[in-house]
């Protein structure tokens, strides 16, 4: 939580997003949920959206790399 929190602040810092839109788009948890709090303030829903599918999608492509190479360290 607390690195989504700085990342959020660094977004706001640089002026690449406002407060609200920062601070959902970098908030680990559920995505409706945080579509539901971030639709009741001003923040671009569409922005959320896609920090949230671009780290499902991140995730799902890397965790079996990982996996593998993880697995290769421990049969060395």
């Amino acid at each position: 939580f607390s690195a989504g929190i700085v990342v959020s602040i660094a977004l706001v810092k640089i002026g690449v997003l406002d407060p609200d839109t920062a601070f959902f788009s970098t908030s680990p948890g559920a995505m409706g949920v945080l579509l539901g709090l971030a639709g009741e303030t001003d923040a671009n829903l569409s922005v959320v959206v896609c920090f949230h599918l671009f780290r499902i999608f991140f995730i799902i492509l890397t965790a079996p790399v990982a996996f593998r190479f993880l697995q290769n360290l421990n049969l060395q």
